[in-house]
């Protein structure tokens, strides 16, 4: 429950985006929703992307804290599809917003967490120096970031979950075989 200014600013921006996007709010809209004046709106933020930026921040902090211990990567990403799905609308209405940047902010802190979170607990033992963790972390992240944003580009219409199953499946059982027909014959170009 909000209990600053700020957070009941933020909390408002958010009830707003299920019934629009964040062009079409305005400051009016969230003074007259939340009952603070335009004066304490612009002591506290100075437009709306800046509540938009505090918001997703705020979602994001309140996610990870209520994130338990996944016992798996796929556990982890599959709770951030989870949230994503479950705020689906208000996720479209930022990502097809001014407030890009800041979206791809949060989603990139979403990513990077959620890699670090789980391969941390993975690798404790497996003797990976330093290095390796960190390029095992980028890759993922990216891997992550990666589908989140194609599944984004397409208004999230399709069932990533299943998506995911498939290609962890063909990766698993094929992956020397799409190595080897990726490289193969590649050098010479």
């Amino acid at each position: 429950m909000p209990n600053t200014t700020r957070q009941i600013i933020a909390r408002t921006l958010i009830d707003l985006l299920k019934e629009k996007p964040v062009a079409k709010i305005t400051v009016k809209d969230i003074v007259e929703h939340c009952g603070v004046n335009r004066n304490t709106f612009y002591y506290h933020f100075r437009d709306i992307p800046d509540v938009v930026d505090f918001a997703m921040r705020e979602e994001l902090d309140r996610l990870l804290a209520g994130n338990v211990k996944a016992r798996s990567f796929p556990e982890l990403f599959f709770n951030v599809i989870a949230y994503l799905t479950d705020h689906r609308r208000e996720i479209l209405h930022i990502y097809n917003s001014l407030a890009r940047d800041s979206f791809l902010r949060y989603l990139h802190s979403i990513a990077d967490y959620t890699t670090r979170q789980a391969l941390g607990g993975f690798t404790g033992d497996s003797g990976l120096s330093e290095k390796e963790f960190e390029t095992t972390c980028f890759t993922c992240r990216c891997f992550l970031e990666g589908i989140l944003l194609d599944w984004l580009d397409h208004d999230m219409n399709y069932d990533l979950l299943s998506r995911l199953k498939d290609s962890g499946k063909l990766l698993t059982d094929k992956w020397d075989i799409l190595l080897m027909a990726a490289y193969s014959g590649k050098t010479d170009r």
